[in-house]
Formats: structure tokens, C-alpha cells, sequence
């Protein structure tokens, strides 16, 4: 299962892309009632985290920076109780801002994912549209 939304920022694509590589931030705009353990320094390639959140029960995942071009796009995945799932955020620069990308694709599915797909296949899109929505209004609005 894959999925990806997109939204336009009205905002310059190095600060979208500080905004979503800053991973102590994510509880800002995540809908999740997260908490993020980040690994010290600047983000790149092997930057680990760790995460919890409440999103169809309690997850506790561990994540990895997998891919990063620099102001352009960042690529993780996390382990833990969904199996292993690849997220994203891809940045191109629009008229008047920034495009903004971000998805997720279940790279290796749990039993537990499996067995709720057609209700994931419904919210995840939801879920998506709704934390570019967030990020959207947190950078728009000068925060």
C-alpha cells in the first residue's frame, strides 16, 4: 500500500524543508499524540529517532533517515507495530511557495496492517492530507 498527498505552501522551499527535516518538531503538525526522541546533531542519512504515538493503539516505532537531498527531499522509515513503512517529503518550488509532497508506503506489513487495509486504505489519505494541512497552516502562519 502506497500512498501521497500534496499541498502548496506560501512559503520559500528551504524553510518547508527545515520545517519537515526538523523531527523534534513533527508533534506540531502530527495529529497523533506524538512524542519524538531524536538522535543529536544535523539531520542526515542514518539520523536515528524514536517515536511514540496513538494511532489505532499505542506505537512505539524506531526510525532512520534512509535518503536526504538536501532541500529537496527526505526519505524514513520506521519499524515497529505497522511492520516497516517508508515516509516521505518531496519539495519543488511553485508560484508563490513551495509544493509539498509527503507519503507512505508499507514496505513489509504486519499481520495487523494486513488484516485492517480497506480501513487504511481509507484513512491514510485522510491522515495525510491532514498533517500537510497542518504544516501548511503552521508556515503560512508564521510559527
Amino acid at each position: 500500500m502506497r500512498f501521497e498527498k500534496q499541498t502548496t505552501i506560501a512559503a520559500p522551499r528551504e524553510k518547508v524543508f527545515a520545517y519537515v527535516t526538523d523531527f523534534a518538531r513533527h508533534p506540531e503538525w502530527a495529529d497523533r499524540d506524538l512524542k519524538m526522541q531524536v538522535s543529536p546533531g544535523a539531520v542526515m542519512v542514518g539520523t536515528t529517532f524514536s517515536h511514540e504515538a496513538h494511532q489505532l493503539g499505542k506505537q512505539n516505532d524506531a526510525g532512520v533517515v534512509t535518503e536526504l537531498v538536501p532541500g529537496r527531499r527526505i526519505v524514513f522509515e520506521t519499524t515497529g507495530k505497522a511492520g516497516t513503512v517508508r515516509h516521505w517529503f518531496a519539495l519543488d518550488d511553485a508560484s508563490g511557495g513551495t509544493t509539498a509532497s509527503k507519503g507512505m508506503e508499507f514496505v513489509k506489513p504486519s499481520v495487523s496492517v494486513r488484516i485492517a487495509s480497506p480501513g487504511i486504505r481509507l484513512n491514510a489519505p485522510r491522515a495525510l492530507a491532514k498533517d500537510l494541512a497542518h504544516i501548511k497552516a503552521r508556515l503560512e502562519g508564521g510559527s
